[in-house]
């Protein structure tokens, strides 16, 4: 495994009409009520078993700022019929969308998991959406959570020390298991007050994207932001690749970027 360095590399977002979009946006509030809702767009409520996506979550969870989600879809499917992408949403946080997660065609088993942050006792969602049929809408049983949950916080410091990315893939016989390992304050520099208003505390610091790669082809590309826990851990599953190596990349909301290699289980 390399360590995770600075590098010259651009991420080209295949998600960029759905950019967060933090510094352009005046109105933080309405701008984020905005993007989910484009998100929802002609999304089916109506129960699939094989598209609409399963939420695995905690019925009790102590601390807001950390709770775990596992968000899969049952479909297998083939090269033409596959999940293309995985959106996990609360509508009672501050920072509504989670993430957006793309999938290459040769994803065959959509899995993505990681911790979160929630506000308040709440119902998370998540769409899937499927190459050939559409979006689907999955919904978490409630989750009730206790201090610590969406808001700014502490300013956290802008210096990053260490390995900012690590990477670890685990055989799992058909399938891979990736995990994207961040040391990377995830905050919004918004805070809500006692009256529920949304105010600027200080500029926001976060990752705002990660790409999977195998010889220059996407596998996986994150739409990241500060819905997620600090130091954030991302795992998802692979199809088995080849024996060249993994590249993972990063980009964060202050334009620095990171990439690691990493090899892959024989």
């Amino acid at each position: 495994m390399l360590r995770g360095t600075n590098s010259s590399w651009s991420i080209a977002l295949v998600l960029a009409t759905l950019s967060f979009g933090w510094a352009q946006e005046a109105d933080f509030v309405e701008g984020s009520a905005r993007r989910l809702a484009a998100l929802l767009e002609g999304t089916q409520t109506t129960a699939d078993p094989d598209h609409t996506p399963r939420l695995t979550v905690p019925r009790v969870v102590e601390v807001a700022s950390e709770v775990p989600v596992t968000v899969s879809v049952p479909l297998a499917g083939d090269g033409k019929h596959y999940i293309r992408r995985l959106i996990l949403f609360d509508e009672n946080s501050v920072v509504q969308v989670k993430y957006v997660a793309t999938f290459s065609p040769r994803v065959r088993q959509p899995q993505v998991g990681t911790l979160i942050k929630m506000a308040k006792n709440s119902r998370l969602k998540a769409i899937a959406e499927c190459s050939v049929h559409g979006r689907f809408l999955g919904v978490s049983e409630e989750i009730q959570v206790g201090v610590g949950g969406c808001g700014a916080g502490q300013e956290p410091s802008r210096e990053l020390v260490g390995e900012v990315l690590r990477v670890r893939v685990r055989d799992e016989g058909e399938v891979l298991q990736g995990n994207l390992l961040f040391r990377h304050p995830m905050m919004s520099g918004y805070v809500v007050n006692a009256e529920g208003d949304v105010t600027k505390s200080y500029e926001p610091f976060f990752l705002e994207s990660a790409r999977v790669s195998y010889q220059g082809e996407g596998i996986v590309d994150l739409e990241l932001g500060p819905g997620l826990s600090e130091n954030p851990n991302v795992s998802f599953l692979l199809p088995r690749l080849g024996s060249e190596p993994l590249k993972a990349e990063a980009v964060n909301s202050a334009g620095q970027r990171f990439s690691l290699a990493v090899r892959l289980p024989e």
